[in-house]
């Protein structure tokens, strides 16, 4: 007998029948499969029961807890002990802010891939784009909104907790004016519960008899945000002077295991720190906010101004965690030189500081000296526009300004880059002396490989030491982070996507090399050689300092677990300390269930997302590796498209045959997305709407590994609408893999489920 399940939602009633869905002509469009007012019944089984009894082959619900290893285990729930890897460490920024977003930017993009943008805090705000540090700022000015004194910027999300470790970091320049008056105060940053007195949290310059100098830089937390009356006061740790027009790296952690506060300024900690004990009330789900702070039941110490230099505030980072002293130590690494190359036309310029590390001035973008060789132009790139040289030849090039690089001791360059043709050798970066290269830093054609060469003396006759990345590395038409290392005296090594690649070789010896810094070539008796072809982005040069660690995650991002999850909230019951996994853009998780054993045709393949404006890469995917960008294949793909929708698809004959949304995705909410491929078709399903093709039954069978999070598209497969970048910049959660096609009734179970 056959059986009818029958679930009553708010008055709708869904039924497990045909008349749910449908078709034209066989191939199925995209369908609501429900109206709008569904909503969850209380006696509905919830999420996690519903995957599970589905019977996934192996079901990741990003509950792990943070770890600093490069590699650690994705806790698999299905049951069938499937454990899956993330590669790379999880414990990355929960928020990135690099502040290169452009001149009229009313939102911040969030490199963390936890979605929590920055936007202006209340309407009219005067904000003005800047040189920062280690890229762009934004300058505080007025506000004509009534409610805020100044202008200031503030966060979607919450991106930690005050009553848990936690850090925050961010450059700021007083600009012009600095509090002259004891008690006086001008507010970096705040994590505040607004119907509370006081912030949690706030890096404050502050004109305070405790300063040695005042006004001095402090990090600053309440006893008590609820009330003014019963426990008064802060605790907070005092630091060095605060000078105006100067940019300083401040650095707050709180250590909630020993309840110890410590300030960092430019990465060296102010002594003493400061003993916080956590309040009853801390603020657990609050925005961060710049540019003011709360006290005495009032906003106030606005840093903007309405003449003059306002206050600066340029790249800014938060974690889940109370980082250590020695990544504090890292955060101030800058670049010597950066070419964005995000300028609308003209010829690119760079921007810079005297030191790589450390805080101090910064160098204002400057296209004097520069030459742009006439194949080279400004065109769309990896973020922003990039450096295209389409077709490798004699004008192929940028040309710096002389001895850019200091190769006289440690130095890094590295670059996004996106190479289309791999017919000979290619330069990314090098530097000639009188006689001889320097050093390069490209693709071996003969090697299939990157390298890095660099010559021990500036002597025609010299034969360069040279070190290799590791085997498939390249991938065409792939944006790549390659970066080179020279540490003095040792040796020089590169990294691929943030990771060590290949073996470092041996070399003792430097010299200065005072010729200009070329992008996209190196000299060969005042000729072009080894020209690129393909595009370059975000190139940075680190005088004096080498990259020399397991990852570049500091730089590049990473991965982030323990962020509020797609179950989480306060709708959804029975989940608030749900978590999830955000993904930087650069590495991925992968299981290895069907590594030794072919996938079946037929499977389903679901997740939650939450992607920011603008943000693209793939969701999850099946390839022959589990992890970097060395892969020749790639199928079974869910993937955030150019256009930012949900598309879903498989290899067929030998051509991806993808199925996209209706609707983007990219507006930093939560998503439910499942592919799926079998008997009844080819379908993608986005929030319970179905798109189909009933073509297309079944999927390759071969050997590989999941990924989610990113994984390699190598040619010639072309899938439609291809992201830029393959690795997500965005968030997942509740990712379940199934062997077979699961039901339209049961993707509906998900939607609307009680979570």
């Amino acid at each position: 007998m056959r059986k009818v399940l029958l679930v009553v939602l708010t008055g709708v009633l869904l039924a497990s029948g045909p008349w749910l869905w449908s078709s034209a002509g066989g191939v199925w469009t995209a369908t609501a499969s429900a109206p709008a007012t569904v909503a969850a019944s209380a006696g509905f089984p919830g999420v996690p029961k519903i995957v599970t009894d589905g019977g996934p082959v192996f079901y990741h619900r990003g509950e792990d807890a943070q770890s600093g290893a490069v590699t650690s285990v994705a806790t698999d729930s299905s049951g069938n002990s499937q454990n899956g890897t993330y590669a790379g460490p999880t414990n990355g920024s929960s928020m990135w802010w690099r502040m290169d977003d452009g001149a009229a930017a009313t939102r911040f993009a969030d490199a963390s891939g936890a979605t929590n943008t920055g936007q202006h805090t209340g309407s009219g705000m005067t904000i003005t784009a800047s040189p920062g540090p280690t890229g762009g700022a934004y300058m505080l000015g007025a506000s004509s909104n009534a409610t805020f004194a100044q202008a200031a910027l503030s966060s979607v999300l919450s991106p930690f907790r005050a009553d848990r470790g936690f850090t925050v970091s961010v450059w700021a320049n007083l600009g012009d004016t600095a509090p002259t008056v004891s008690g006086t105060r001008a507010a970096v940053a705040h994590l505040t519960n607004s119907s509370y007195p006081r912030s949690d949290v706030a890096l404050v310059a502050d004109h305070s008899a405790s300063c040695t100098t005042p006004p001095c830089w402090t990090f600053t937390m309440a006893k008590d945000p609820s009330t003014l009356t019963g426990v008064t006061g802060w605790d907070t740790v005092h630091g060095p002077t605060a000078v105006v027009n100067t940019w300083a790296l401040l650095t707050g952690v709180f250590h909630a295991g020993t309840g110890t506060m410590t300030l960092y300024v430019n990465g060296t900690a102010a002594a003493p720190t400061a003993a916080h004990t956590v309040p009853v009330n801390a603020a657990t789900g609050r925005n961060i906010g710049f540019g003011r702070y709360r006290i005495a039941n009032a906003w106030s110490s606005y840093g903007g101004r309405d003449t003059g230099t306002g206050m600066l505030i340029g790249e800014a980072r938060t974690w889940r965690r109370a980082l250590s002293a020695a990544e504090v130590a890292e955060l101030p690494v800058r670049a010597t030189a950066r070419w964005s190359f995000d300028e609308v036309s003209g010829t690119p310029g760079w921007t810079g500081s005297a030191s790589s590390t450390g805080g101090g001035t910064v160098t204002a973008r400057s296209a004097a000296g520069v030459t742009l060789g006439g194949a080279a132009a400004l065109a769309t790139g990896r973020t922003g526009n990039g450096l295209s040289i389409p077709t490798a030849g004699p004008t192929g090039y940028l040309q710096g300004p002389a001895g850019q690089v200091n190769t006289n001791g440690s130095f890094s360059a590295g670059a996004w880059v996106k190479l289309t043709s791999a017919a000979a050798d290619r330069t990314i970066i090098s530097q000639n002396g009188t006689n001889t290269t320097a050093f390069t830093i490209g693709y071996d054609q003969s090697q299939n490989r990157w390298a890095m060469r660099f010559w021990p003396s500036d002597s025609g006759a010299a034969t360069p030491t040279v070190t290799y990345s590791a085997a498939n590395s390249v991938v065409l038409n792939q944006w790549t982070h390659v970066a080179g290392v020279y540490e003095a005296g040792s040796q020089i090594r590169l990294y691929v996507n943030g990771r060590s690649s290949g073996t470092a070789a041996t070399h003792t010896t430097h010299w200065a090399s005072s010729g200009a810094v070329q992008i996209g070539r190196r000299l060969t008796g005042g000729a072009t050689a080894a020209g690129w072809q393909g595009q370059l982005d975000d190139l940075r040069i680190f005088n004096g300092y080498d990259l020399v660690t397991a990852t570049l995650t500091p730089l590049l991002g990473g991965i982030a677990v323990e962020e509020f999850g797609g179950l989480d909230g306060t709708t959804k019951t029975g989940h608030a300390n749900s978590t999830a996994v955000a993904f930087g853009g650069v590495t991925n998780g992968w299981n290895g269930r069907y590594s030794s054993t072919p996938a079946p045709s037929a499977f389903t393949v679901e997740c939650l997302i939450r992607v920011a404006p603008g943000d693209r890469g793939v969701i999850a995917g099946f390839a022959d590796t589990g992890s970097g960008p060395d892969g020749i294949s790639a199928d079974r793909l869910l993937y955030v498209d150019t256009a930012g929708r949900a598309r879903f698809g498989v290899i067929s004959g030998g051509v991806p045959v993808t199925l996209a949304g209706a609707a983007a995705v990219d507006d930093g909410a939560w998503h439910h997305v499942m592919g799926s491929v079998g008997a009844d078709g080819l379908k993608l399903y986005v929030d319970g709407v179905r798109t189909a093709n009933t073509a297309v039954t079944g999927s390759a069978s071969a050997n590989g590994y999941w990924r989610w999070g990113g994984l390699p598209l190598p040619p010639p497969a072309g899938w439609p609408s291809e992201p830029p970048n393959p690795y997500l910049t965005g968030t997942i959660d509740e990712l379940a893999a199934y062997s077979r096609q699961l039901t339209d009734q049961e993707n509906l179970w998900r939607v609307y489920a009680n979570y």
